[in-house]
């Protein structure tokens, strides 16, 4: 029996209970403030070598490095991937995303997914491969998560296939108009102080018991931002 088949054959309100209550047991740790967090967070090990974060991650640890993968992923719908794309993401975010491809649809705005969730070592490995390319760790992770930081290991994001031309681009704007009624945000939007890269494609979805999580992160990046030097 399916997957769809089964979530027919369940209640709203049983189904919106088992959603609330697994994700909440599921969901890696998200440490709102460094008194919290075990002294080696502020390092990750790759390939054997231990690296410190540099400090505008610092703080924004996602979870253990050892964190299992969320129960309910399930495989995105080839129609809502890009091409050769076979991201998983967690059933509440799924559907909330397919809801919000279909009102995108309806728009004539074709949303398809890239990537969604990475575990832990899948985050690793894209060090690894940078590195044998002759680049160094800090200038990886100015545009890419540190191992433990990537908001894809909590399933609940995705990258979008956008295409070039962000700012004059159809589909971002849309999400920017339509977006949160879904419950996604975008992490990364333009920065001024060059601190994170802009990623127009990045989106994560919240639940509504996440947005105070959410705005106590935002808070945290401002303050962060006041007391790192801008980027040249």
């Amino acid at each position: 029996m399916t997957m769809v088949r089964i979530i027919k054959r369940i209640s709203p309100a049983v189904l919106l209970l088992a959603l609330t209550v697994g994700c909440a047991a599921s969901t890696p740790r998200v440490y709102d403030h460094l008194g919290e967090m075990p002294g080696w967070v502020d390092s990750v090990t790759i390939d054997g070598e231990r690296y410190a974060v540099p400090e505008q991650w610092r703080g924004l640890r996602i979870g253990l490095p050892d964190e299992e993968e969320p129960f309910d992923l399930v495989n995105v719908p080839e129609l809502l991937c890009a091409p050769g794309r076979h991201p998983r993401m967690r059933l509440e975010a799924f559907l909330a995303f397919r809801a919000m491809a279909d009102m995108a649809a309806a728009d004539s705005i074709h949303l398809r997914i890239n990537s969604a969730y990475r575990s832990v070592e899948t985050q690793r490995q894209l060090f690894v491969t940078r590195f044998a390319k002759g680049r160094e760790f800090e200038e990886i992770s100015w545009g890419v998560a540190p191992p433990g930081y990537s908001e894809h290991m909590l399933g609940t994001t995705i990258d979008l296939a956008l295409g070039g031309n962000y700012e004059g681009n159809p589909l971002y704007q849309w999400l920017l108009d339509n977006a949160e009624m879904f419950g996604f945000y975008e992490t990364y939007p333009p920065d001024p102080s060059n601190i994170f890269p802009w990623e127009p494609w990045h989106w994560r979805y919240y639940t509504p018991d996440e947005r105070r999580l959410k705005e106590l992160q935002d808070a945290h990046k401002a303050e962060r931002a006041q007391t790192i030097p801008d980027r040249d």
